[in-house]
């Protein structure tokens, strides 16, 4: 782990010691950062660099889940879908719960469905940990987030919150799959590491 010139110098050196680059896994936060880092890498290891997985969490997730998309039932071509997408299916879920004149806080919602998934709380756990709230906005939250889920999954679509917390689930479920990226994988770069979430957290860990 480490910053962004300390993590390309070392993935400069171990390729130049050897280590084959498409080998190496190196992931960040931001699309900036990630283009900046694959640069710095091809500068420094000219030819080979460009062969470094180096990626953001989610576009690494992305990655995996096109791969192994059979094993979740997926297709290969899912849209992702962005935070105005987002916006949009939250509020189409709320006016068929019947909360029409709640919509305004459809971007409320939102977070909070995309902090679920960071938590690695799927839908239906959600809605489990939601029946034993007494807080009724929670169960009402549940309510949506499972509509929400449900035209996501008709539509084909993954959000954000999805890729990282698919890909854990894909990892967790199936052995030979974790195995093959564990023993693909020599080394493991992380930029930022102190700012991961739980999901990014557990995917690294995994």
């Amino acid at each position: 782990t480490g910053k962004t010139r300390v993590i390309t110098y070392r993935i400069a050196h171990l390729i130049n010691s050897g280590v084959p680059a498409e080998r190496i896994l190196a992931v960040t936060f931001t699309n900036k950062a990630a283009g900046e880092m694959r640069r710095r890498i091809e500068e420094l290891a000219p030819g080979k660099g460009a062969l470094v997985w180096a990626h953001t969490f989610h576009a690494f997730a992305c990655r995996v889940l096109r791969a192994h998309h059979q094993l979740l039932n997926l297709n290969r071509y899912f849209t992702i879908y962005d935070q105005s997408d987002q916006k949009r299916l939250v509020a189409e879920s709320m006016k068929e719960l019947g909360l029409i004149d709640q919509t305004n806080k459809a971007s409320m919602y939102v977070s909070l469905i995309s902090r679920a998934k960071d938590d690695l709380l799927d839908a239906q756990s959600y809605a489990i940990y939601a029946a034993t709230s007494p807080d009724a906005s929670r169960q009402t939250a549940a309510r949506i987030y499972v509509a929400y889920q449900k035209k996501l999954d008709m539509a084909g679509a993954l959000d954000f919150g999805d890729l990282l917390l698919k890909t854990c689930v894909l990892l967790k479920e199936h052995q030979s799959i974790r195995e093959y990226y564990q023993d693909y994988f020599l080394h493991l770069l992380v930029d930022e590491y102190q700012d991961t979430n739980h999901a990014q957290y557990v995917l690294t860990k995994t």
